[in-house]
Protein backbone atom coordinates (compact mmCIF):
# COMPACT_ATOMS: atom_id res chain seq x y z
CA UNK A 1 0.00 0.00 0.00
CA UNK A 2 1.22 3.51 -0.75
CA UNK A 3 2.44 5.69 2.11
CA UNK A 4 -0.39 7.40 3.94
CA UNK A 5 -0.67 11.11 4.68
CA UNK A 6 0.63 11.05 8.21
CA UNK A 7 0.80 14.69 9.16
CA UNK A 8 -0.94 17.99 8.63
CA UNK A 9 1.94 19.44 6.60
CA UNK A 10 1.62 16.70 3.97
CA UNK A 11 -2.14 17.22 3.94
CA UNK A 12 -1.68 20.95 3.33
CA UNK A 13 0.63 20.21 0.40
CA UNK A 14 -2.18 18.33 -1.30
CA UNK A 15 -4.62 21.16 -0.55
CA UNK A 16 -2.40 23.86 -2.04
CA UNK A 17 -1.30 22.20 -5.25
CA UNK A 18 -3.32 21.59 -8.38
CA UNK A 19 -3.20 18.06 -9.72
CA UNK A 20 -3.56 19.17 -13.34
CA UNK A 21 0.14 18.47 -13.99
CA UNK A 22 -0.25 15.02 -12.41
CA UNK A 23 -2.96 14.21 -14.97
CA UNK A 24 -0.79 15.53 -17.81
CA UNK A 25 2.19 13.40 -16.73
CA UNK A 26 0.06 10.28 -16.35
CA UNK A 27 -1.48 10.99 -19.77
CA UNK A 28 1.99 11.35 -21.30
CA UNK A 29 2.94 7.92 -19.93
CA UNK A 30 -0.20 6.40 -21.45
CA UNK A 31 0.62 8.23 -24.69
CA UNK A 32 3.96 6.46 -25.17
CA UNK A 33 2.65 3.10 -23.95
CA UNK A 34 -0.37 3.01 -26.25
CA UNK A 35 1.53 4.65 -29.10
CA UNK A 36 3.27 1.29 -29.17
CA UNK A 37 0.45 -1.05 -28.19
CA UNK A 38 -2.43 0.36 -30.28
CA UNK A 39 -0.27 0.48 -33.39
CA UNK A 40 0.94 -3.10 -33.01
CA UNK A 41 -2.61 -4.24 -32.21
CA UNK A 42 -4.02 -2.60 -35.35
CA UNK A 43 -1.63 -4.78 -37.40
CA UNK A 44 -2.50 -8.04 -35.59
CA UNK A 45 -5.33 -9.38 -37.76
CA UNK A 46 -3.77 -8.05 -40.98
CA UNK A 47 -0.37 -9.69 -40.39
CA UNK A 48 -1.16 -12.71 -38.19
CA UNK A 49 -4.52 -13.79 -39.61
CA UNK A 50 -6.39 -16.20 -37.31
CA UNK A 51 -3.70 -15.90 -34.63
CA UNK A 52 -4.44 -12.17 -34.46
CA UNK A 53 -8.09 -12.86 -33.60
CA UNK A 54 -7.06 -15.47 -31.02
CA UNK A 55 -4.69 -12.94 -29.44
CA UNK A 56 -7.44 -10.33 -29.19
CA UNK A 57 -9.82 -12.90 -27.70
CA UNK A 58 -7.26 -13.98 -25.08
CA UNK A 59 -6.43 -10.39 -24.21
CA UNK A 60 -9.96 -9.10 -23.71
CA UNK A 61 -11.24 -12.34 -22.19
CA UNK A 62 -8.55 -12.20 -19.51
CA UNK A 63 -9.15 -8.45 -19.14
CA UNK A 64 -12.83 -9.06 -18.41
CA UNK A 65 -12.22 -11.92 -15.98
CA UNK A 66 -9.35 -10.34 -14.06
CA UNK A 67 -11.17 -7.00 -13.74
CA UNK A 68 -13.05 -8.54 -10.80
CA UNK A 69 -9.74 -8.95 -8.95
CA UNK A 70 -8.18 -5.70 -10.22
CA UNK A 71 -9.69 -3.35 -7.60
CA UNK A 72 -8.36 -5.51 -4.76
CA UNK A 73 -4.86 -5.43 -6.26
CA UNK A 74 -4.93 -1.65 -6.70
CA UNK A 75 -6.32 -1.24 -3.19
CA UNK A 76 -3.40 -3.22 -1.77
CA UNK A 77 -0.45 -1.71 -3.66
CA UNK A 78 -1.82 1.68 -4.73
CA UNK A 79 -2.49 3.19 -8.17
CA UNK A 80 1.09 4.27 -8.99
CA UNK A 81 2.65 0.85 -8.38
CA UNK A 82 -0.28 -0.77 -10.19
CA UNK A 83 0.28 1.39 -13.27
CA UNK A 84 3.97 0.45 -13.31
CA UNK A 85 3.14 -3.27 -13.18
CA UNK A 86 0.42 -2.94 -15.82
CA UNK A 87 2.69 -1.00 -18.18
CA UNK A 88 5.33 -3.74 -17.91
CA UNK A 89 2.81 -6.28 -19.26
CA UNK A 90 1.96 -3.99 -22.20
CA UNK A 91 5.65 -3.48 -23.01
CA UNK A 92 6.23 -7.24 -23.05
CA UNK A 93 3.36 -7.92 -25.46
CA UNK A 94 4.68 -5.28 -27.88
CA UNK A 95 8.14 -6.86 -27.79
CA UNK A 96 6.54 -10.30 -28.32
CA UNK A 97 5.58 -9.22 -31.86
CA UNK A 98 9.11 -10.11 -32.96
CA UNK A 99 8.06 -13.77 -32.58
CA UNK A 100 4.64 -14.16 -34.30
CA UNK A 101 4.01 -17.71 -33.06
CA UNK A 102 1.21 -18.90 -30.80
CA UNK A 103 3.44 -20.29 -28.04
CA UNK A 104 4.73 -16.75 -27.37
CA UNK A 105 1.86 -14.55 -28.55
CA UNK A 106 -0.98 -16.23 -26.64
CA UNK A 107 0.69 -16.22 -23.17
CA UNK A 108 1.82 -12.62 -23.78
CA UNK A 109 -1.73 -11.51 -24.57
CA UNK A 110 -3.11 -13.36 -21.55
CA UNK A 111 -0.54 -11.54 -19.43
CA UNK A 112 -1.44 -8.15 -20.87
CA UNK A 113 -5.11 -8.90 -20.17
CA UNK A 114 -4.22 -9.18 -16.49
CA UNK A 115 -2.04 -6.07 -16.71
CA UNK A 116 -4.82 -4.14 -18.43
CA UNK A 117 -7.27 -4.89 -15.61
CA UNK A 118 -4.78 -3.50 -13.08
CA UNK A 119 -3.62 -0.56 -15.22
CA UNK A 120 -7.07 0.78 -16.08
CA UNK A 121 -8.44 0.36 -12.58
CA UNK A 122 -5.39 2.24 -11.25
CA UNK A 123 -5.87 4.98 -13.84
CA UNK A 124 -9.45 5.51 -12.68
CA UNK A 125 -8.44 5.61 -9.01
CA UNK A 126 -5.57 8.03 -9.68
CA UNK A 127 -7.73 10.37 -11.76
CA UNK A 128 -10.53 10.29 -9.16
CA UNK A 129 -8.11 11.17 -6.37
CA UNK A 130 -6.79 14.15 -8.33
CA UNK A 131 -10.32 15.26 -9.21
CA UNK A 132 -11.57 14.99 -5.64
CA UNK A 133 -8.63 16.92 -4.17
CA UNK A 134 -9.00 19.72 -6.72
CA UNK A 135 -12.81 19.89 -6.48
CA UNK A 136 -12.58 20.50 -2.73
CA UNK A 137 -10.66 23.70 -3.39
CA UNK A 138 -12.23 25.13 -6.53
CA UNK A 139 -15.60 26.35 -7.76
CA UNK A 140 -16.16 23.12 -9.70
CA UNK A 141 -17.99 20.08 -8.35
CA UNK A 142 -16.33 16.69 -8.20
CA UNK A 143 -18.48 15.49 -11.12
CA UNK A 144 -17.48 18.46 -13.30
CA UNK A 145 -13.80 18.16 -12.37
CA UNK A 146 -13.88 14.43 -13.16
CA UNK A 147 -15.49 15.04 -16.56
CA UNK A 148 -12.89 17.69 -17.41
CA UNK A 149 -9.89 15.61 -16.31
CA UNK A 150 -11.26 12.50 -17.98
CA UNK A 151 -11.85 14.37 -21.23
CA UNK A 152 -8.28 15.69 -21.05
CA UNK A 153 -6.83 12.26 -20.35
CA UNK A 154 -8.73 10.46 -23.12
CA UNK A 155 -8.01 13.19 -25.67
CA UNK A 156 -4.28 12.60 -25.11
CA UNK A 157 -4.73 8.83 -24.82
CA UNK A 158 -6.66 8.46 -28.07
CA UNK A 159 -4.13 10.68 -29.85
CA UNK A 160 -1.53 7.96 -29.23
CA UNK A 161 -3.13 5.61 -31.73
CA UNK A 162 -3.40 8.47 -34.21
CA UNK A 163 0.32 9.29 -34.09
CA UNK A 164 1.55 5.70 -33.98
CA UNK A 165 -0.56 4.32 -36.81
CA UNK A 166 -0.04 7.44 -38.95
CA UNK A 167 3.76 7.22 -38.66
CA UNK A 168 3.81 3.49 -39.42
CA UNK A 169 1.25 3.92 -42.21
CA UNK A 170 3.34 6.61 -43.90
CA UNK A 171 6.46 4.45 -43.56
CA UNK A 172 4.64 1.54 -45.26
CA UNK A 173 3.27 3.86 -47.97
CA UNK A 174 6.66 5.42 -48.78
CA UNK A 175 8.69 2.24 -48.23
CA UNK A 176 6.29 -0.64 -49.03
CA UNK A 177 9.03 -3.26 -48.76
CA UNK A 178 10.25 -2.19 -45.32
CA UNK A 179 10.63 -5.07 -42.86
CA UNK A 180 7.91 -5.06 -40.20
CA UNK A 181 10.64 -5.69 -37.61
CA UNK A 182 11.74 -2.08 -38.14
CA UNK A 183 8.27 -0.92 -37.11
CA UNK A 184 8.19 -3.23 -34.10
CA UNK A 185 11.63 -1.97 -33.01
CA UNK A 186 10.31 1.61 -32.93
CA UNK A 187 7.20 0.52 -31.04
CA UNK A 188 9.17 -1.56 -28.53
CA UNK A 189 11.44 1.37 -27.69
CA UNK A 190 8.39 3.59 -27.09
CA UNK A 191 6.82 0.97 -24.80
CA UNK A 192 9.99 0.63 -22.70
CA UNK A 193 10.26 4.43 -22.38
CA UNK A 194 6.66 4.51 -21.13
CA UNK A 195 7.39 1.85 -18.51
CA UNK A 196 10.19 3.95 -17.00
CA UNK A 197 8.12 7.17 -17.25
CA UNK A 198 5.41 5.64 -15.05
CA UNK A 199 7.99 5.54 -12.25
CA UNK A 200 8.10 9.36 -12.37
CA UNK A 201 4.35 9.81 -11.79
CA UNK A 202 3.84 11.39 -8.32
CA UNK A 203 1.89 9.42 -5.75
CA UNK A 204 -1.43 10.98 -4.73
CA UNK A 205 -2.93 10.08 -1.36
CA UNK A 206 -6.63 9.32 -1.18
CA UNK A 207 -8.74 12.10 0.31
CA UNK A 208 -9.80 9.73 3.08
CA UNK A 209 -6.20 9.27 4.24
CA UNK A 210 -6.77 11.95 6.87
CA UNK A 211 -9.00 9.50 8.72
CA UNK A 212 -8.15 6.67 11.07
CA UNK A 213 -10.53 4.57 8.96
CA UNK A 214 -8.16 4.84 5.99
CA UNK A 215 -6.96 1.25 6.07
CA UNK A 216 -10.45 -0.22 5.83
CA UNK A 217 -11.46 2.23 3.11
CA UNK A 218 -8.47 1.46 0.89
CA UNK A 219 -8.81 -2.31 1.13
CA UNK A 220 -11.17 -3.49 -1.60
CA UNK A 221 -12.17 -7.11 -1.26
CA UNK A 222 -13.27 -9.48 -4.00
CA UNK A 223 -16.64 -9.92 -2.27
CA UNK A 224 -17.18 -6.15 -2.32
CA UNK A 225 -16.53 -6.01 -6.06
CA UNK A 226 -18.92 -8.90 -6.76
CA UNK A 227 -21.48 -7.39 -4.38
CA UNK A 228 -21.43 -4.15 -6.35
CA UNK A 229 -22.11 -6.08 -9.55
CA UNK A 230 -25.04 -7.91 -7.93
CA UNK A 231 -26.63 -5.06 -5.97
CA UNK A 232 -26.02 -1.87 -7.94
CA UNK A 233 -28.74 -1.31 -10.54
CA UNK A 234 -26.60 1.35 -12.22
CA UNK A 235 -23.72 -1.10 -12.71
CA UNK A 236 -26.12 -3.76 -14.02
CA UNK A 237 -27.58 -1.32 -16.53
CA UNK A 238 -24.06 -0.51 -17.72
CA UNK A 239 -23.18 -4.14 -18.44
CA UNK A 240 -24.89 -4.29 -21.87
CA UNK A 241 -23.05 -1.11 -22.81
CA UNK A 242 -19.75 -2.63 -21.69
CA UNK A 243 -20.48 -5.71 -23.83
CA UNK A 244 -21.40 -3.58 -26.84
CA UNK A 245 -18.35 -1.34 -26.45
CA UNK A 246 -16.03 -4.35 -26.32
CA UNK A 247 -17.66 -5.98 -29.34
CA UNK A 248 -17.64 -2.73 -31.33
CA UNK A 249 -13.94 -2.17 -30.62
CA UNK A 250 -13.18 -5.76 -31.66
CA UNK A 251 -15.15 -5.10 -34.85
CA UNK A 252 -13.23 -1.88 -35.55
CA UNK A 253 -9.78 -3.24 -34.69
CA UNK A 254 -10.31 -6.69 -36.20
CA UNK A 255 -12.94 -6.79 -38.94
CA UNK A 256 -12.84 -3.24 -40.30
CA UNK A 257 -9.05 -3.25 -40.56
CA UNK A 258 -8.76 -6.74 -42.08
CA UNK A 259 -11.96 -7.39 -44.05
CA UNK A 260 -12.50 -3.87 -45.37
CA UNK A 261 -9.42 -1.63 -45.12
CA UNK A 262 -6.78 -4.25 -45.89
CA UNK A 263 -8.82 -6.10 -48.53
CA UNK A 264 -9.83 -3.04 -50.56
CA UNK A 265 -7.23 -0.40 -49.68
CA UNK A 266 -4.00 -2.11 -48.50
CA UNK A 267 -2.01 -2.22 -45.26
CA UNK A 268 -0.81 1.40 -45.46
CA UNK A 269 -4.44 2.61 -45.59
CA UNK A 270 -5.29 0.27 -42.70
CA UNK A 271 -2.82 2.17 -40.54
CA UNK A 272 -3.83 5.60 -41.84
CA UNK A 273 -7.55 4.86 -41.36
CA UNK A 274 -6.83 3.64 -37.83
CA UNK A 275 -4.93 6.89 -37.29
CA UNK A 276 -8.03 8.83 -38.33
CA UNK A 277 -10.10 6.81 -35.83
CA UNK A 278 -7.80 7.58 -32.91
CA UNK A 279 -7.24 11.21 -33.95
CA UNK A 280 -10.94 12.04 -34.18
CA UNK A 281 -11.53 10.03 -31.00
CA UNK A 282 -9.01 12.27 -29.23
CA UNK A 283 -10.73 15.43 -30.48
CA UNK A 284 -14.21 14.21 -29.49
CA UNK A 285 -12.99 13.04 -26.07
CA UNK A 286 -11.86 16.58 -25.27
CA UNK A 287 -14.98 18.13 -26.80
CA UNK A 288 -17.48 15.88 -25.02
CA UNK A 289 -15.54 16.26 -21.77
CA UNK A 290 -16.46 19.95 -21.92
CA UNK A 291 -20.03 19.35 -23.14
CA UNK A 292 -20.76 16.69 -20.51
CA UNK A 293 -19.85 19.18 -17.78
CA UNK A 294 -22.10 21.78 -19.42
CA UNK A 295 -25.69 21.90 -20.67
CA UNK A 296 -25.57 18.79 -22.83
CA UNK A 297 -24.74 16.54 -19.88
CA UNK A 298 -23.74 12.89 -19.98
CA UNK A 299 -27.17 11.68 -21.12
CA UNK A 300 -27.14 14.09 -24.04
CA UNK A 301 -23.67 12.87 -24.98
CA UNK A 302 -24.91 9.27 -24.87
CA UNK A 303 -27.72 10.15 -27.28
CA UNK A 304 -25.17 11.64 -29.68
CA UNK A 305 -23.02 8.49 -29.39
CA UNK A 306 -25.98 6.25 -30.20
CA UNK A 307 -26.95 8.24 -33.31
CA UNK A 308 -23.42 8.50 -34.72
CA UNK A 309 -22.65 4.80 -34.28
CA UNK A 310 -25.96 3.66 -35.79
CA UNK A 311 -25.22 5.74 -38.90
CA UNK A 312 -21.63 4.47 -39.10
CA UNK A 313 -22.49 0.79 -38.65
CA UNK A 314 -25.30 1.12 -41.19
CA UNK A 315 -22.87 2.55 -43.75
CA UNK A 316 -20.34 -0.24 -43.17
CA UNK A 317 -22.95 -3.02 -43.36
CA UNK A 318 -24.96 -1.82 -46.38
CA UNK A 319 -22.39 -0.03 -48.56
CA UNK A 320 -20.56 -2.25 -51.05
CA UNK A 321 -16.91 -1.32 -51.46
CA UNK A 322 -15.38 -1.73 -54.92
CA UNK A 323 -12.47 -4.07 -55.65
CA UNK A 324 -10.55 -1.05 -56.93
CA UNK A 325 -11.31 1.59 -54.33
CA UNK A 326 -12.56 4.87 -55.76
CA UNK A 327 -13.15 8.33 -54.28
CA UNK A 328 -16.58 7.43 -52.88
CA UNK A 329 -15.13 4.36 -51.16
CA UNK A 330 -12.60 6.52 -49.34
CA UNK A 331 -15.31 9.01 -48.34
CA UNK A 332 -17.57 6.29 -46.92
CA UNK A 333 -14.70 4.59 -45.07
CA UNK A 334 -13.36 7.77 -43.47
CA UNK A 335 -16.84 9.11 -42.62
CA UNK A 336 -17.84 5.84 -40.97
CA UNK A 337 -14.60 5.71 -38.99
CA UNK A 338 -15.05 9.33 -37.85
CA UNK A 339 -18.61 8.65 -36.63
CA UNK A 340 -17.52 5.44 -34.88
CA UNK A 341 -14.79 7.41 -33.14
CA UNK A 342 -17.25 10.08 -31.98
CA UNK A 343 -19.48 7.48 -30.35
CA UNK A 344 -16.61 5.48 -28.91
CA UNK A 345 -15.10 8.58 -27.28
CA UNK A 346 -18.29 8.97 -25.22
CA UNK A 347 -18.63 5.30 -24.28
CA UNK A 348 -15.04 5.26 -23.04
CA UNK A 349 -14.58 8.67 -21.43
CA UNK A 350 -17.93 9.78 -20.03
CA UNK A 351 -20.38 6.97 -19.27
CA UNK A 352 -18.23 5.24 -16.66
CA UNK A 353 -17.60 8.53 -14.84
CA UNK A 354 -21.20 8.41 -13.62
CA UNK A 355 -20.45 5.38 -11.47
CA UNK A 356 -16.96 6.60 -10.59
CA UNK A 357 -18.41 9.80 -9.13
CA UNK A 358 -20.90 7.80 -7.04
CA UNK A 359 -18.20 5.51 -5.61
CA UNK A 360 -15.87 8.37 -4.77
CA UNK A 361 -18.76 10.24 -3.17
CA UNK A 362 -19.53 7.27 -0.93
CA UNK A 363 -15.86 6.93 0.08
CA UNK A 364 -15.73 10.62 0.92
CA UNK A 365 -18.96 10.43 2.87
CA UNK A 366 -17.87 7.33 4.77
CA UNK A 367 -15.11 9.31 6.45
CA UNK A 368 -16.90 12.50 7.36
CA UNK A 369 -20.65 12.14 7.32
CA UNK A 370 -22.04 8.79 8.46
CA UNK A 371 -24.33 9.33 11.45
CA UNK A 372 -24.01 13.11 11.25
CA UNK A 373 -25.97 16.02 9.81
CA UNK A 374 -25.10 17.89 6.62
CA UNK A 375 -25.90 21.55 6.89
CA UNK A 376 -24.94 22.00 3.24
CA UNK A 377 -28.06 20.31 1.91
CA UNK A 378 -30.31 20.59 4.95
CA UNK A 379 -31.00 16.90 5.37
CA UNK A 380 -30.28 14.23 7.94
CA UNK A 381 -29.10 10.75 7.09
CA UNK A 382 -27.86 7.63 8.83
CA UNK A 383 -26.03 5.85 6.03
CA UNK A 384 -24.42 6.30 2.67
CA UNK A 385 -27.58 5.36 0.77
CA UNK A 386 -29.45 8.32 2.28
CA UNK A 387 -26.46 10.53 1.60
CA UNK A 388 -26.68 9.58 -2.06
CA UNK A 389 -30.27 10.85 -2.17
CA UNK A 390 -29.16 14.05 -0.53
CA UNK A 391 -26.35 14.67 -3.03
CA UNK A 392 -24.39 16.68 -0.48
CA UNK A 393 -21.04 15.63 -1.84
CA UNK A 394 -21.43 18.03 -4.74
CA UNK A 395 -21.62 21.03 -2.41
CA UNK A 396 -18.46 22.91 -1.59
CA UNK A 397 -17.86 22.21 2.06
CA UNK A 398 -14.97 22.09 4.46
CA UNK A 399 -14.99 19.34 7.08
CA UNK A 400 -13.12 19.58 10.33
CA UNK A 401 -13.48 16.94 13.03
CA UNK A 402 -16.67 15.66 11.46
CA UNK A 403 -18.36 19.09 11.40
CA UNK A 404 -19.38 20.68 8.10
CA UNK A 405 -19.41 24.30 7.06
CA UNK A 406 -20.41 25.75 3.68
CA UNK A 407 -19.02 28.61 1.67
Amino acid sequence: MEPLVENEEKHIDHEKQSHYKHILLMSACFFFLFFAFNTSQSMQTSLSGALGYINLGCLYGMFAGFSIVGPAVVGKIGPKTSMIIGSAAYALVVIANFWPIGIIQIPANLLVGMGAAILWNAQGVYLSRCSLWDSRHSSKSFADMTSEYNGLFFSIFQFTGCVGTLICGLIKAVFPNVDNKVLFTILSIAAVIAFFCFMLVPSVASYESQSSQNDSLNTVGLSATLSLLCTSSKVQLMMPLALFNGMSLAFIVGDVTNDISNQYFGLSIVLIATSVFYGTNAFFSLLFGKLAAGRLGRRGCCAVAFITQVIALGAIVFYRFHAKAGFLDYVVLLTAITLLAAGDSIWESQVWMEKECDVAACDFADVFWIGSRSECCDCEFEDVAELGKCGAVRDRCVFENGESSCY
